[in-house]
This record gives C-alpha cells, structure tokens and sequence, in this order.
C-alpha cells in the first residue's frame, strides 16, 4: 500500500487558532482487503482522531458505497485488491 499524507498543524487542539473548531474535522478514507493493515491504521492514527475522522473499507466495492454517502477528503488506497484495484 502506498500513502501519502501531511500532518496538519498545530497539531494539538489546544493550539489550535481561534477561528478553527471541532467541526472542521477532516475524514479520511483507508481502503485495503487485508484487515491487519487495516488495524494497523486505525491504531497508528488513533491520536487524530480529534482532528481526523478515520474511516476504513475492506473493498472497493464498499469504499464506493461509503463515498456515495458522504464525502472525503482524502481517500488512502491499496492499489491491487480482489474484484477491484485501488
């Protein structure tokens, strides 16, 4: 799996500047058929979730149907995957 992603600053919401509130949350979709990757994402981006919503698909049959109801910003796939590539 190849990413790429920049880590927002301030990092802490206790720097955060005036004008910026919790609602300014951004989502972030994790794509990827192996569950231990998934896993792995989910508990190494454990410490954003205040800033980050974390959302993850274990096909890309099912990241289609989460984009179909809402958006993201950032969509982080596997690029060879069963009945659909990244």
């Amino acid at each position: 799996m190849t990413s790429v992603w920049t880590r927002p600053w301030p990092a802490r919401l206790d720097q955060q500047a005036p004008h910026q509130h919790a609602s300014t949350k951004k989502r972030i979709l994790f794509v990827d058929d192996e569950p231990t990757v998934l896993e792995l994402l989910e508990i190494m981006f454990a410490p954003m979730k205040q800033e980050w919503d974390i959302v993850t698909a274990g096909s890309g049959a099912e990241a289609l149907a989460l984009c179909e109801k809402q958006p993201f910003e950032v969509v982080v796939s596997d690029l060879r995957m069963p009945g659909m590539n990244g």
